[in-house]
């Protein structure tokens, strides 16, 4: 791995900051912690100097997993918008000010795998907190999709009253065709994202009305995701769907 990263420290400059993204999101699981980080502020580094390029679009995305908590949470806080003027400079202070801006081309799936890496180091609370002052747009709710899973049940609730009052614009996803654009099905993707999260917590017969209302492309995997918040005769019934799903 040492050869590995030496090759990697060679061309590292002549690479697009992408391209260094999606090789360093491969080197961070298996280095340590601290050349991780290096890495990760290496390929920081390279998307604000190519800023202006558009050769970073997708940096964000692909290095979520391994940016440090005030690094997600600045560039979430970048992501989204206040609802209200005066909650700006709430936002802001939650920024780190010496980072660089990073342009990136999908804001809603860069927003959500920020919220969630700020799950993963045990700050959903921050996260949800920092979302609630956002407009709630298609950003802001795939975000709070992603950190619903480490929320309390009231949480949860004020999720999907969110999703649910909500409009919307398309979602643009990636998909085994390349990036799909959700049109007028984004409410019921997120609501069926939102489905194992709402079994979690109870809320089953919600769960499933959102999970058979979406496209079949979607709907498998929500109910896999219900079977695995689900226990008994609920989590074999939800296994079933999601094989007949498939089979259709």
């Amino acid at each position: 791995m040492a050869e590995a990263e030496r090759e990697l420290e060679e061309v590292a400059r002549e690479l697009e900051a992408d391209e260094l993204a999606t090789l360093v999101a491969k080197i961070a699981p298996v280095v340590s912690e601290e050349r991780a980080a290096h890495w990760v502020r290496q390929t920081i580094e390279a998307g604000g100097r190519q800023f202006t390029h558009g050769d970073s679009q997708h940096v964000l995305e692909r290095i979520a997993p391994y940016l440090s908590l005030e690094q997600a949470q600045t560039y979430l806080v970048q992501q989204i918008v206040p609802a209200v003027r005066r909650d700006f400079l709430e936002l802001h202070r939650a920024k780190d000010r010496e980072l660089p801006l990073l342009y990136v081309g999908h804001k809603a799936l860069t927003a959500g795998a920020l919220a969630r890496r700020m799950a993963t180091l045990g700050k959903a609370e921050d996260a949800f907190e920092l979302l609630r002052l956002a407009r709630t747009d298609e950003i802001t709710s795939l975000a709070l999709v992603e950190v619903a899973p480490y929320l309390r049940s009231d949480q949860v609730r004020f999720v999907d009253e969110c999703i649910g009052s909500a409009s919307l614009s398309s979602l643009t996803i990636a998909s085994g065709i390349g990036w799909t654009g959700l049109g007028d099905s984004t409410k019921r993707y997120l609501q069926a994202r939102l489905a194992p999260s709402l079994t979690r917590i109870g809320e089953v017969g919600r769960a499933l009305e959102y999970t058979r209302a979406v496209d079949s492309e979607w709907r498998a995997s929500s109910y896999l995701g219900i079977a695995e918040a689900s226990r008994g005769q609920a989590r074999s019934d939800a296994l079933l769907e999601a094989l007949s799903t498939v089979l259709e």
